[in-house]
């Protein structure tokens, strides 16, 4: 996971598998530095969508291995 800071106030987050089979990525609201309570919008940069974000304490994806 990695997370950086984006104009307005908005915060960038990438959740990539580094292994060699799909797994599930996970980063949690505090490992972001948000607020638990916190809704955000979420985009898959890959598949070009928006995400639906039902539980507010993070965010998970469930994703190929990625290979460099």
């Amino acid at each position: 996971m990695w997370a950086g800071p984006l104009s307005n106030n908005k915060i960038a987050v990438v959740l990539w598998n580094r292994g060699s089979s799909r797994a599930t990525v996970t980063a949690y609201w505090s490992d972001i530095g948000l607020d638990p309570t916190t809704t955000v919008n979420a985009r898959d940069l890959w598949a070009v969508r928006s995400l639906i974000i039902y539980i507010y304490i993070y965010i998970f994806i469930r994703t190929s291995s990625f290979d460099y």
